[in-house]
């Protein structure tokens, strides 16, 4: 019960069909509005493609069924590139095909590894990302926090808009479409960071360059055990572990001898000194947000480098449309692009003395950003549950909404760098900043000399330097003089600032090498070496987690009973019913919003909720007006037995369910409706 529903492969063609139009619409969009006419641009246009398709889904799908807007919006993509071609269909097809057909090769080679590596994993919030995998599959847009309330979901689900499409219309299980999409944007970055490199060195090995650095670039941790001994158990006073880690070892010193202790992980544990709690590699993108934000990363440099984009009105629409989706999958790394674009322009406009000799692709960029401020803040997702909920503070709405607001930030004072693993590393020392270094990754010595590379590059008019500069910066600062209300996740924001400086290291280092003079060799030698430090880390996580290619993982605490009800109840339960169980299997077991997706409700109906969980009466079901309910064995074991007899009832029916030989382990949804007045 991993891949489908019901049927096999042949259940793929009408996403197969719909991909197609969504490829051939987004290719024309490059060719005729962004002028990208080389034949290896055919992939961007794959890309951007899949972003507006994904971006029109989020919002066709609020007033459309789920069949419709999947379907319908492939079709809308295409008819955006005949509009932008008007009517040419002229594209270089077979140049396209004779360029780009090893590079497709290798798109094809990384998917199949990391979907076979994801099909044996079950990490980092499954229970989440399958509910909402499910939930939207089924007609749930814009996701809400909670069943029966209006308020956004504070979460960036714009990656798991693809694994719904692979539910709906592929008939797959969520696990599946969850690795499936996980393993198909994996691909896609790879031959993204390809095609990156080989732009950049200009020479045949370029390319596997930019493939390592961006897929595997890692934090340097492990070189911490090149101490001594006595130094890191020093470390110990200053580094209070945080989140798994903390649960896996109970010192600084303990965790780089000890493994990460994690469950649904691989069969041979991950080495914590290997781990990083700020870069985390591309190759452990198991979440899929970060590996689809790494990919819009990676399109947004192809695009601007070397030749920019034009300014005109359908480029700058297109591109407020792919930032605003950006803001739905990662809004920490659209957050710190904004403020990269703005420090970008309020440079040029300073050296420019104005704004009428401005870089044409810089302004169009600049409004672009503009543009997508709204859509960003009203599509749904994490900018719009923080816009609301910073709303209600001010008493300008009224929300129960739970949730951080923009006034979660506060001043960190003393200064300090924040990892997920290792908490806030203090600055105070020399071995506070050797520990924090290398959590980051040594790829920051060269901050300072690539940082006076890229002004200049910017000055110069190659602007894509200077902007990708300004999100360095802040996203490497921003987090070290400043706090949020759930502080471990202020490190998304320095993890993107780094990769954006993993970009930037290959592009000084492709300079250097182009102007082949004494020191610029052996500058180039310092980034080589310092960049291949910390590609590493990387690789050596990966043959550790491709250990579990061999194993199946339907998801973390699921067995074939789940998926044996999932086949029988999915997208069955009426759209205006609720429902009650464990958070997040009801969800990902029926497609329907139960509670919310990793939330209980709130206020009155959260206490009701609590009692139910702990000991449920039919009175108390059918006063909340839940007429579906989940259980399983777990959950059965833990109620009283006059709870547990209350399923025996003459007016509950027993919706679906499965079980082992013996009873033991079982699945069920039961089906109270008759029960009610």
């Amino acid at each position: 019960m991993y891949w489908f529903r019901s049927g096999s492969w042949f259940n793929l063609l009408p996403w197969t069909a719909v991909m197609i139009l969504v490829f051939w619409g987004g290719w024309l969009l490059v060719y005729h509005v962004f002028g990208k006419r080389r034949p290896l641009d055919a992939f961007l246009g794959f890309g951007l493609g899949l972003v507006l398709y994904l971006w029109s889904v989020n919002l066709v799908g609020r007033w459309l069924d789920p069949v419709t807007a999947f379907v319908g919006c492939g079709l809308l993509v295409l008819l955006a590139g005949l509009l932008a071609a008007r009517g040419d269909l002229r594209l270089p097809y077979r140049e396209a095909l004779r360029a780009g057909w090893p590079l497709l090769l290798l798109g094809l080679v990384m998917f199949w590894m990391f979907l076979r590596v994801s099909k044996g994993l079950g990490l980092f919030d499954e229970y989440k990302n399958l509910a909402l995998v499910s939930v939207i599959a089924n007609g749930e847009l814009p996701v809400r926090d909670v069943a029966g309330q209006d308020n956004p979901l504070r979460y960036h689900y714009g990656f798991h808009l693809l694994g719904a499409s692979l539910m709906r219309l592929g008939g797959m299980m969520p696990w599946s479409a969850f690795d499936f999409a996980k393993a198909l944007v994996w691909g896609y970055a790879a031959v993204l960071s390809w095609l990156l490199g080989r732009r950049i060195f200009e020479r045949s090995w370029g390319g596997a360059a930019g493939l390592l650095t961006i897929l595997f670039s890692s934090g340097t941790r492990y070189l911490l055990l090149l101490l001594p001994s006595d130094l890191l158990i020093q470390a110990d006073k200053l580094i209070d572990l945080a989140g798994a880690t903390a649960q896996s070892a109970g010192s600084f010193f303990e965790a780089m001898t000890g493994t990460y202790l994690i469950d649904a992980g691989p069969p041979i544990p991950y080495p914590l000194a290997y781990q990083s709690g700020i870069r985390v590699p591309l190759v452990l993108g198991h979440g899929g947000d970060r590996l689809l934000a790494g990919a819009l990363l990676l399109l947004f440099v192809l695009f601007y480098i070397k030749d920019g984009i034009p300014r005109k009105p359908a480029a700058i629409g297109v591109l407020a449309l792919f930032l605003s989706f950006w803001a739905l999958t990662a809004e920490a790394a659209y957050a710190v692009l904004g403020l990269g674009i703005g420090l970008s322009l309020a440079t040029a406009v300073i050296r420019a003395r104005g704004f009428r000799q401005l870089d044409p692709a810089l302004t169009a960029l600049a409004l672009a950003g503009l543009l997508s401020l709204p859509i960003a803040f009203l599509q749904g997702g994490t900018l719009s549950a923080m816009v609301l909920k910073q709303a209600a503070e001010l008493q300008i709405a009224d929300t129960l909404q739970a949730g951080s607001s923009f006034s979660s930030f506060s001043l960190r004072w003393p200064p300090a760098l924040v990892s997920a693993h290792l908490g806030e590393i203090p600055l105070s020392s020399l071995l506070g900043w050797l520990i924090a270094v290398l959590e980051a990754g040594v790829i920051v010595i060269l901050l300072v000399p690539v940082s006076i590379w890229a002004a200049r590059q910017a000055g110069r008019g190659e602007f894509h330097s200077g902007l990708l500069l300004g999100a360095v910066w802040v996203g490497l600062l921003f987090p070290v003089f400043f706090r949020w209300e759930v502080d471990r996740d202020i490190a998304r924001i320095t993890s993107f600032g780094l990769e954006v400086l993993s970009i930037l290291v290959l592009l000084y280092w492709g300079a250097l090498l182009r102007r082949g003079g004494g020191w610029e060799k052996w500058g180039a030698a310092l980034a080589a070496g310092l960049t291949a430090l910390s590609i590493y880390g990387g690789l050596m996580l990966n043959g550790v987690q491709l250990t579990a290619a061999q194993q199946t993982v339907l998801a973390h605490r699921y067995d074939p009973h789940d998926g044996e009800v999932l086949s029988q109840v999915w997208g069955t339960l009426p759209a205006d019913s609720k429902a009650f169980g464990l958070i997040g299997k009801m969800s990902i077991l029926t497609g329907h919003l139960s509670g919310g997706i990793y939330n209980p409700p709130y206020g009155q109906e959260r206490e009701i909720w609590d009692g139910l969980i702990a000991a449920p009466t039919l009175e108390g079901l059918v006063a909340g007006g839940y007429e579906f309910v989940y259980a399983d064995q777990a959950w059965f074991r833990q109620i009283p037995e006059s709870s547990q007899d209350l399923f025996d009832a003459e007016c509950v029916r027993l919706a679906a369910g499965a079980e082992n030989e013996i009873g033991s382990k079982f699945t069920r949804i039961y089906d109270l409706r008759a029960c009610f007045p």
